[in-house]
């Protein structure tokens, strides 16, 4: 059953021009940094245009885990996946937002070497001839990456968003051409991915 949120995304975009692009970027933490390991740790990702997709299966998500770890072993996790309990996010605006999700699990870890891996993607696309989705789903549309970091007590620098550069790291960016309707509802007909750009951080709401 669709919440009252999801209704007022699927109305909202529908005032949302198509086609446009829909892009994802990794802005904290950042490769290869020490950080020093405190409570309510930032992991960070950029949404341009991220409303366009609120009517579809959008998803994304990050594991971080533990490189020293026998076995290795994931210390957090997080996400959206439409229609997963207690991993639904509101509406974003159209332009660009942030995306802000912290761990508090590092204060009192061992861990040292870490490995963030992360996916952005668009699930049931539909073939455009057919208006349905097929069943190889061969017109979904990911992407996937990871960052490497580190903490350190000592030698670690104190995590600071105000402090990560001028450009965010662009995970991947997908053309959402036009929208079907069919009976599972709207349905997103994508086109090849076009090349992400750098974005400069001064376009996000850093207030959110």
């Amino acid at each position: 059953m669709e919440s009252p949120n999801q209704y007022t995304g699927m109305l909202l975009c529908l005032l949302c021009a198509l086609p446009t692009t829909v892009q994802f970027d990794v802005i904290f933490p950042r490769n290869h940094t020490i950080y020093k390991p405190v409570y309510l740790f930032p992991v960070v990702f950029g949404l341009h245009n991220g409303s366009t997709t609120w009517p579809y299966t959008v998803h994304w998500d990050w594991s971080i885990i533990d490189v020293d770890g026998s076995p290795v072993e994931d210390i957090a996790s997080g996400g959206r996946v439409r229609g997963l309990a207690g991993k639904e996010e509101l509406l974003p605006p159209p332009d660009s937002y942030l995306i802000i999700e912290t761990v508090d699990e590092f204060l009192n870890t061992t861990a040292r070497d870490l490995f963030m891996r992360y996916s952005f993607g668009i699930r049931y696309a539909c073939n455009e001839s057919t208006g349905e989705v097929p069943s190889d789903r061969k017109f979904d549309v990911f992407f996937y990456g990871s960052v490497s970091f580190g903490l350190n007590p000592q030698k670690g620098t104190i995590p600071d968003l105000a402090d990560v550069g001028s450009c965010a790291m662009p995970v991947g960016s997908i053309g959402i051409e036009k929208e079907i309707t069919n009976r599972r509802g709207p349905c997103p007909i994508l086109a090849p991915g076009p090349q992400p750009t750098q974005l400069d951080l001064a376009q996000y709401n850093w207030t959110h």
